[in-house]
């Protein structure tokens, strides 16, 4: 059976690389949205306790499920820049983590939630001189519009930001830079995958990810530890682990298929699936700034996957360059 599916999964991913890519962004747009709810509710245990247990679980299955599909634990055998993407890929996301969780609690949400959609803007940015990939005037007017929606969604200061240290207070502006660094690392997270090329197993940065983040986090655990969870909360636990397992292993595929800041673009549909989950789990009324938002995101999401349909490969511009036979 898991053969069949890896199986199946490896032909569609040669025949349709440049489209299943889409599919696995908006899957894992829409599992972090899942875990982001379900955190939510699990009140017996603090932020970085539950990040902690998550992150021990998660190296567990990852011990497990790792060899089934051929992945290793460790890249000690591989190149020193594939070592390199591994590592960077569990210390740095802690990192971004650490600040997101900083920043949530420094700022009002509406703002920390703005800032946090520049990610795109510095994948972009950082795929052109990290990796040479193109980065469009299409893509970059894509990524201006989607942050437009965001701001109609989460209207920060009715559109406007002030970052005046007279009027935020210190730790508001250290919580702005933090925000923004959180930003900036995931983004780099995001090319580095991307930069790694697809010699490395998704399962394997996976574990990279899951084994740093369990000794990083432990300070901030004991830090913020309120007691053992439920029978029920540790259940929730479980469900998120699994669901941030999927949702980390499709990003990272999504990363390896596709350019990097056509993928992030589709990042911002997790505010669209985060105001329908509130809608319909929280029964919270949606207001007309937030439709035109949520309408600007898809249109422009649309638009980056059409324009996919309508543009050579670069296999097909490569084959236009070869002279023909006579």
């Amino acid at each position: 059976m898991k053969t069949l599916i890896v199986q199946k999964l490896n032909h569609l991913e040669r025949d349709y690389s440049r489209y299943i890519a889409y599919v696995y962004a908006l899957l894992y747009c829409l599992l972090f949205t899942m875990v982001n709810i379900t955190v939510k509710t699990i009140p017996s245990a603090g932020a970085l306790q539950i990040f902690f247990n998550r992150n021990l679980l998660l190296a567990i299955i990852h011990v497990f499920i790792n060899p089934m599909f051929d992945a290793p634990l460790f890249v000690g055998h591989i190149s020193r820049k594939a070592q390199a993407a591994c590592h960077s890929r569990g210390y740095l996301g802690f990192a971004a983590i650490g600040l997101t969780y900083y920043a949530v609690c420094a700022l009002p949400i509406s703002i920390a939630t703005t800032l946090f959609q520049t990610s795109p803007m510095w994948t972009g940015i950082m795929s052109w001189l990290l990796v040479g990939e193109q980065f469009t005037i299409f893509t970059f007017g894509n990524i201006i519009l989607c942050f437009l929606g965001v701001l109609f969604i989460c209207r920060p200061g009715v559109f406007g930001i002030s970052i005046s240290i007279e009027e935020a207070g210190v730790l508001s502006v250290i919580g702005i830079i933090a925000c923004l660094g959180s930003s900036f690392t995931r983004s780099l997270v995001d090319v580095l995958v991307r930069k790694g090329g697809k010699s490395i197993h998704v399962l394997t940065y996976g574990f990279y990810y899951a084994l740093c983040g369990t000794f990083l986090s432990v300070p901030f655990m004991i830090y913020d530890y309120r007691g053992l969870p439920t029978f029920k909360d540790h259940l929730l636990i479980v469900f998120i682990t699994v669901l941030g397992l999927l949702a980390n292993t499709l990003q990272a595929r999504a990363f390896q298929l596709e350019r990097a800041a056509k993928v992030s673009i589709i990042n911002y549909t997790q505010i669209v699936f985060t105001v329908i989950a509130d809608m319909i789990l929280f029964d919270r009324k949606i207001h007309t700034h937030e439709v035109i938002g949520m309408i600007l995101i898809c249109s422009c999401a649309v638009f980056n996957i059409c324009l996919l349909y309508t543009s050579p490969s670069p296999r097909d511009r490569q084959k236009s360059r070869m002279p023909s036979s006579a």
